[in-house]
């Protein structure tokens, strides 16, 4: 009816502008170190390819009042189509964004049109696949498991970070936005307890990780 099509429509301006709001936001709480920390990465690692994976609807392309887009050269959200429902810490998710970094470094593809290359790609072609998050399980044990050498940043208090809040117990402790059931929580800590056995490196601050990096490098 024409009624339920306005509501509709009044719908999805209300999410346009809450989302418009969420990038805007976003960028204006950006942590200080954050862009220095990306510019340091392309001046080490002039080659580097910088991808974003995050299960929501938050991109760096969106991020348009700062450079920070600059940095990036693509994004994997856990509601593209064609990710949903694999979103982190699914395996899934990983492999459409390896699949996606390895178009523009090495497009080749056989007949079918697909891009060559078994699970081992990385380490055949002599890449490095870094893995930077604050959770423990969707992002550090995750990612271990696909390959990556996991960066857990476990960020200083003055950063304010909500990861560590998101594995207590403690309801009273959960950030204002959580819907986790107890359930839930016990479920993520001992995932995230288990994932510590894969972490590669652990930063403090943002302009750590590229020290971090080259380190890792210096062993590998």
């Amino acid at each position: 009816t024409k009624a339920d099509g306005d509501d509709d429509n009044t719908a999805s301006q209300f999410y346009e502008r809450w989302e418009r709001e969420r990038h805007a936001s976003a960028e204006r709480n950006l942590y200080p170190d954050a862009i220095p920390m990306l510019q340091k990465l392309r001046m080490d690692h002039p080659s580097v390819v910088i991808g974003a994976i995050t299960n929501g609807v938050g991109s760096p392309f969106e991020m348009t009042s700062s450079t920070l887009s600059e940095y990036f050269d693509f994004c994997i959200s856990g509601e593209d189509s064609e990710v949903f429902p694999l979103r982190k810490p699914h395996v899934g998710i990983y492999k459409i964004a390896l699949q996606k970094y390895r178009e523009p470094v090495i497009p080749v593809k056989n007949n079918s049109g697909i891009i060559e290359g078994g699970e081992n790609w990385i380490e055949e072609n002599g890449c490095n696949w870094f893995h930077v998050g604050d959770d423990l399980a969707n992002d550090v044990g995750a990612s271990a498991a696909c390959g990556a050498s996991a960066i857990w940043v476990d960020l200083l208090e003055a950063y304010g970070q909500t990861s560590k809040k998101r594995v207590s117990v403690d309801s009273s402790k959960q950030p204002s936005w959580s819907t986790a059931s107890k359930e839930d929580l016990d479920k993520r800590r001992i995932v995230g307890e288990k994932a510590r056995e894969s972490i590669t490196a652990r930063i403090e601050r943002l302009s750590d990780l590229p020290d971090a990096i080259l380190k890792t490098l210096e062993v590998v």
